[in-house]
Parts: C-alpha cells; sequence; structure tokens
C-alpha cells in the first residue's frame, strides 16, 4: 500500500501543484520528500497498530507523543531559519525516524515476526476483510469530508485561505484527538468485553470515557476560543480563520467526536454499521462545499461541513447506534 502510495499521490501531487501560480516557490524537493517520507511511516504503521490491537495501548502513545513532540519541534525550528516548505517534512519524517528506530532497540522481536511464518491459518477474506474494508471506505470519506477542503480552497481561493483554513483544522482536530484519546485507550477491553458478553463492563467504560471526552473537548474549545479573541487585532491571528468560522470548525468537531465514539462502540462486534451514513453525507458535502465555496468563500464550506454534520450524520449515527445497541446484544 506505501508502494500503491507513493505511485499514485507524488505524480498526482507534481500535477496538481504545477497548474497552480506557485512558479516562485520551491515545491518541489520538499514534496519528495513529504511523499517519501510519509510512505515510510505506512510501513511502520502496523507494528505498533499490532501492539495496540493487543492492549499495549500506554506503549504505543508514549512513541507516538514523542514523534509528535519532535515533529513538531524540528518544523518550528525550520520554519523560524526560514526552511519554509521544508518544515512540512519534519513530522512525517520524524514519525519514520522515531518509530524505526524505537523497533531496534526494544523490539525487535516485533521485527523478526513480520518475516516469521506463524503456523496458524486464519481465514482472512470471512474474518478480518469484511470490516477492513467497510473501516478503509469510512476513512476515506472522512478525508474527503475535511481534508479535500485545503486543496479545494487552494485551488479556488488561493494559498493564503487554504493555510488559514488548514491551521485552524490542525488546531481544533488536535483538540478532537486529545479528546478521543480517552475512549480510544480502551479499545481492546471493549472488544474482549464483548466477546464475554459482559455488557455491564462495556457500557461502563462507554460512558464514563465519553463524558470523559466531551469534559476536555468543551474546556479545551473554550480555552482556544478565549486565547483567540485575546490575541484578536494581532499579527498572529491573521494566520487563522476570522472568527465565526474557526466557531464552525468546533462545531464540526464535537459531533465528529460523537460519532466517532459511537462507532468505536460499534466496532467492538466487529462490525461498521455507520458505513452508509458517512458515505451519504460524503456525496452531500463535496459537491455542496464545491458549490459554497464558489460563491461564498469560507462562510459557505463551513456552513455546508456543519448543516451536514447536525442535521444528518448526527441524528441518523444515534439512531443507528441505539437500535444496534439493543439488537445485537439480544
Amino acid at each position: 500500500m506505501a508502494i500503491v502510495f507513493l505511485l499514485l499521490v507524488l505524480p498526482g501531487g507534481y500535477w496538481f501543484f504545477s497548474q497552480q501560480n506557485v512558479s516562485t516557490v520551491a515545491w518541489h524537493w520538499p514534496w519528495l520528500a513529504l511523499c517519501l517520507f510519509t510512505a515510510g511511516s505506512m510501513v511502520a504503521m502496523p507494528f505498533l497498530s499490532v501492539l495496540e490491537g493487543a492492549g499495549q495501548i500506554l506503549v504505543v502513545y508514549r512513541v507516538r507523543l514523542v514523534q509528535a513532540v519532535l515533529g513538531s519541534l524540528c518544523c518550528w525550528y525550520l520554519l523560524v531559519v526560514g526552511a519554509e516548505l521544508w518544515a512540512t517534512v519534519m513530522v512525517s519524517m520524524l514519525a519514520v525516524l522515531c518509530t524505526s528506530g524505537w523497533l531496534l532497540v526494544r523490539a525487535r522481536s516485533l521485527l523478526a515476526l513480520a518475516w516469521a511464518e506463524s503456523g496458524v491459518l486464519y481465514d482472512w477474506r470471512n474474518e478480518v476483510w469484511p470490516l477492513q474494508w467497510r473501516l478503509g471506505v469510512s476513512w476515506l470519506c472522512s478525508y474527503m469530508i475535511t481534508q479535500i477542503n485545503i486543496p479545494i480552497l487552494f485551488h479556488m481561493k488561493g494559498a493564503v485561505l487554504a493555510g488559514q483554513f488548514g491551521l485552524s483544522l490542525t488546531v481544533v482536530n488536535t483538540l478532537g484527538l486529545i479528546s478521543s484519546s480517552w475512549i480510544a485507550r480502551h479499545i481492546p477491553v471493549m472488544a474482549q468485553a464483548v466477546v464475554e458478553k459482559n455488557w455491564k463492563q462495556i457500557d461502563d467504560i462507554f460512558f464514563r470515557d465519553l463524558g470523559l471526552s466531551i469534559v476536555v473537548f468543551a474546556v479545551g474549545a473554550m480555552i482556544l476560543l478565549f486565547g483567540y479573541l485575546l490575541i484578536d487585532g494581532s499579527p498572529l491571528v491573521t494566520r487563522f480563520l476570522p472568527f465565526w468560522p474557526f466557531v464552525g470548525l468546533f462545531v464540526y468537531t464535537f459531533v465528529n467526536l460523537l460519532v466517532a465514539a459511537w462507532a468505536t462502540y460499534l466496532r467492538s462486534f466487529r462490525r461498521e454499521p455507520l458505513l452508509l451514513p458517512m458515505v451519504f453525507c460524503t456525496l452531500l458535502i463535496v459537491p455542496g462545499v464545491l458549490v459554497a465555496t464558489h460563491w461564498y468563500s469560507i462562510n459557505g464550506m463551513i456552513a455546508v461541513l456543519d448543516g451536514v454534520y447536525l442535521f444528518v450524520l448526527l441524528p441518523v449515527s444515534w439512531t443507528i447506534w441505539r437500535r444496534c445497541k439493543i439488537d445485537w446484544r439480544s
């Protein structure tokens, strides 16, 4: 998959950026490096996923925390010294280096296991693939709903607005990831509870962690918005979206937090019933964003995202979660 990614994204990016008026920007070599290191991080990803699935949540999150901190520090340093687009390479480069270094020092047996014959046969097509392809499509829909908006803005409204949206989305998504980590830490335990039909345990874990996630998100959102108002009028705030579109991103992310939590609960049963709502919302949002962005710029884009998530995805996902929660137990 890393090779397929490289063969598709590398020339695709070259074609896309070549169509833009960026002849004065040295983007070719940073783009090549970014694609190579991102493909490398895809190769390293399964090793951490195996540990995470085996319940080693703390170990995996420590590695990822080190990756994030070092990648951010290196990115900031290159921005300060004027390395420009090379700063974007640092996060993916540190992800590859940190994971590879940790595997070589602390988990060589896991590297050896990747090349060893397990001696155990299982029916991948029936046991893994039915859930795997659904998860893949769900993640693709998530990309089409949010991340694809950055190149759309870049193409239709220019680099400044696209950069503001990208930075604002990164800040809000980071808060969402921190908030959802309360649920992610107990995914293996929830799956084990389903196997044992221990419904009380999975409910206790889920509702407690969901409550913590909501509190963390609410507090974090208030701090970020208050901080935005404090720096309003300074040059720094011009790097972000205007205030109300920025607030709109928090609305979308909060709904996404709830839907992701319900999806995690249902995936403990090795099923993905929220796939069709995600596909339907993607089919609504992508053309809606293209039209709204053309006529109403960033305000139209945020309005489409929030409207579809609030009035379509949220009620439909809650209804499906509630129905499946009852039916699958019986």
